[in-house]
């Protein structure tokens, strides 16, 4: 009689939680379905945020940046492999492979002053930058930029958008001739858009600009020469 008792108390205890672990899942998922509606309106308006360069932005940002970076980068790979192919064939004739070398290593870049009244624009380059040791100063305007470039500490490199809201589609020759004017010597580099770069480029050589680019690869390669960190 006594074990009987037991073993339904004992089956009891059993369906009771069984009942309860299921009970989890279930409430879960009523959940889940209740709030669904919600959650597509939170994805579509990309309120999900990341971090990156210290700056919250989209996920929508995040991957639109991403496939823009990827892009860049498969276009450079299917630009070297057409440069390389003359040139293995020039060697395997018994020429020579010419490369151009900097004279001399560059110090170490510690800080870069990015110029760009949309930062989380960046944002991926900024993290890389940051990974790699480098303090990344922002300025949003061409007056902050001349009041940072000659503050306590300059900056070992400028990076510069060309236009920005407020100051016209010129903004960034404004900033080259400003530096100029102020005497200041650190190397610029231009980053803006591709039609920006197309119709600004020679002038802004004209006016000191170390590169002129709207290329992610490019950018680091200039930055490279000027010393950043591997």
């Amino acid at each position: 009689m006594h074990v009987g008792v037991v073993i339904a108390a004992s089956s009891g205890e059993n369906v009771v939680n069984l009942v309860t672990g299921l009970a989890w899942p279930v409430l879960v998922g009523v959940v889940v379905w209740k709030l669904l509606p919600s959650i597509r309106d939170v994805v579509r308006s990309r309120a999900f945020t990341v971090k990156a360069g210290g700056m919250e932005i989209s996920v929508q940002q995040a991957s639109d940046q991403l496939a823009s970076r990827l892009e860049d980068l498969r276009e450079h790979v299917i630009g070297l492999g057409d440069e390389i192919a003359p040139d293995a064939g020039a060697k395997a004739e018994g020429g020579a492979v010419a490369t151009t070398l900097d004279a001399a290593a560059p110090r170490q870049l510690q800080t870069v002053l990015w110029v760009d009244d949309y930062p989380e624009n960046n944002a991926f380059e900024v993290e890389t930058l940051k990974r790699k040791g480098v303090e990344v100063i922002q300025a949003a305007t061409t007056d902050q930029a001349l009041r940072d470039a000659r503050g306590s500490r300059p900056p070992d490199v400028i990076v510069t958008d060309m236009g920005r809201q407020g100051e016209g589609d010129d903004a960034g020759l404004d900033l080259l001739k400003g530096l100029r004017d102020l005497g200041v010597t650190a190397p610029v580099i231009v980053y803006a858009s591709a039609p920006a770069v197309a119709r600004t480029k020679s002038r802004a050589l004209e006016l000191g600009a170390m590169g002129v680019t709207s290329s992610a690869t490019e950018l680091f390669d200039l930055l490279a020469r000027l010393g950043l960190p591997k």
